[in-house]
C-alpha cells in the first residue's frame, strides 16, 4: 500500500533547533520531489528519504493539499491520481519471486523440522518450540537471501511510477554507485522482517492448531481449523515485524536515487535498528508502525490460505506414500 507515497525529511527552519520534520508528498508519476536544503539533517545528509507510507494515526498532506486519513483515503487517493491498475503494480515481479521463495521455503521448513524430531501432537513442548523456531528462521533465511533482487524489483514497481526500461536504468544507476551488492540492498532489514515473522508463525501456528485439535478431539487437524490458526498466527507475526517492513521498504526505495540526485546520501548503508530509532525519534514510534493496517489485511488471508494448501498438499502426499508403502 505505500505504493505512491514519498515521505521527506527536512530540517526545521529554526537555526537553533536541528530537529526535523516529516512532510508526506503524493507522489506523481515519474522520479521522486527532491528539494534541495544545504542545512544537513541530524545523520549528517542532506536528505534523506524516511518512511514510505502515512504515518499511522496522523494526518498527513498530500501534494495537493488533500487530507489522507488512514488506509481507505490511501486507497482512493492512489485510484483517484494514479488508477485502479495502480493497486496491482509490481505484480509480475511478485509472482515470479514468490513461487521460488514458498518451494525453498516450505521444503526446508518441513525437511529441518522432521530431521529434528518436531511431534505435531507436541507443539507446546519446549524442545518442539525451539524445534520450529530453528527451523522456519532458517528456511526464511534461505528463502530472502535468493529472491531479494527480485524483491527490489518489486518495490521500486510499487514505489514509483516507472516502466520496465526505467527501472533498469535505476538499477544500472545503484550498480555502478553501490556494485553488485546493490541488488541485495535491504536484505538485512528483511532478515530482521522475516526471520522473527517465520519464528513467530510457526510457532504461534502451531500451537494454536494442537490446541484445536484438543478441543475438538480430532488426531488431524481439518480444513477450518488450519485456516483460523495461519490467519491469527499472521496477524501476530504481521503486526510486531511491520517497523522492519518500513526500514527494509526505504533502503531499497532509495536504491539508484543518489545516482540520481547528486550530493543526496540515501539510507541505502545504514543501519537498521539506527535508522529506526532515528524514525522514531523524529516521527514518533507510530511511523514505524506506517502500514500496519495493509500489512495485516494482506498477512491474514494470504497465511491462512498458504497454511492451508500447504497441509492440504502435505496430506495428500503422506496418504500417496502410505499407499505405495503397504503391502498389496
Amino acid at each position: 500500500m505505500h505504493a505512491s507515497f514519498e515521505q521527506i525529511l527536512t530540517p526545521d527552519r529554526d537555526p537553533d533547533h536541528h530537529h526535523q520534520k516529516v512532510i508526506t508528498y503524493l507522489q506523481p508519476r515519474g522520479t521522486p520531489q527532491v528539494s534541495q536544503s544545504k542545512k544537513p539533517s541530524v545523520n549528517g545528509t542532506c536528505r534523506t528519504f524516511c518512511s514510505t507510507s502515512w504515518r499511522s494515526g496522523n494526518r498527513t498532506l498530500s501534494a495537493s493539499g488533500t487530507r489522507l486519513n488512514g488506509t481507505m483515503d490511501a486507497f482512493g487517493a492512489i485510484i483517484r491520481r494514479e488508477g485502479l491498475k495502480k493497486l496491482w503494480s509490481g505484480l509480475p515481479a511478485t509472482l515470479v519471486m514468490r513461487i521460488p521463495a514458498n518451494i525453498i521455503y516450505f521444503s526446508v521448513y518441513d525437511s529441518m523440522k522432521n530431521r529434528l524430531g518436531f511431534h505435531s501432537g507436541e507443539a507446546s513442548n519446549i524442545h518442539s518450540v525451539l524445534v520450529t523456531i530453528l527451523a522456519s528462521g532458517c528456511a526464511r533465511t534461505m528463502a530472502v537471501t535468493v529472491v531479494s533482487p527480485m524483491d527490489l524489483v518489486r518495490t521500486k514497481l510499487q514505489s514509483q511510477s516507472m516502466t520496465y526500461m526505467e527501472l533498469g536504468r535505476c538499477l544500472r544507476a545503484g550498480y555502478q554507485a553501490e556494485g553488485l551488492f546493490s541488488l541485495w540492498r535491504g536484505l538485512g532489514a528483511t532478515i530482521l522482517r522475516d526471520v522473527p515473522y517465520a519464528a513467530l508463525y510457526w510457532s504461534n501456528y502451531e500451537l494454536l492448531k494442537t490446541q484445536l485439535m484438543r478441543m475438538w478431539d480430532v488426531a488431524e487437524a481439518t480444513v477450518s481449523m488450519t485456516f483460523w490458526a495461519g490467519a491469527a498466527s499472521g496477524v501476530m507475526a504481521a503486526i510486531v515485524t511491520t517497523p522492519f517492513d518500513v526500514v527494509k521498504t526505504n533502503k531499497q526505495i532509495a536504491i539508484g536515487d543518489a545516482a540520481r540526485h547528486k550530493g543526496i546520501a540515501c539510507p541505502t548503508r545504514q543501519n537498521t535498528l539506527r535508522m529506526m530509532m532515528q524514525i522514531q525519534k523524529q516521527s514518533g514510534i507510530t511511523a514505524l508502525f506506517s502500514g500496519v493496517v495493509p500489512r495485516v489485511a494482506m498477512s491474514a488471508p494470504a497465511s491462512a490460505i498458504l497454511i492451508t494448501c500447504y497441509e492440504f498438499i502435505l496430506h495428500v502426499f503422506r496418504d500417496v506414500n502410505t499407499k505405495n508403502m503397504s503391502p498389496t
